[in-house]
């Protein structure tokens, strides 16, 4: 996907919280929405992956990147 360490984007993290003003995250299954471009991903791109709570941050992990043109991306690993 051509992304670097250091790569950064704006996302809504949780699709179904885009209007809410604070967002609440649980652990499990999330859906984000990319706001920017960023590698070979384009704005509006949609990413699914988890999140964990438990540690002394949060942590979501994207495995999944379903762009506007369709075309499925999977995180290798």
């Amino acid at each position: 996907m051509r992304l670097r360490v250091g790569d950064a984007a704006l996302a809504d993290l949780d699709a179904n919280q885009i209007d809410a003003r604070r967002i609440s995250l649980y652990d499990g299954p999330i859906e984000s929405i990319l706001k920017d471009d960023i590698g070979t991903l384009e704005a509006t791109t949609r990413l699914y992956g988890r999140v964990w709570t438990s540690g002394p941050q949060v942590v979501i992990r994207w495995y999944e990147a379903h762009p506007p043109d369709g075309d499925v991306g999977r995180a290798a690993g």
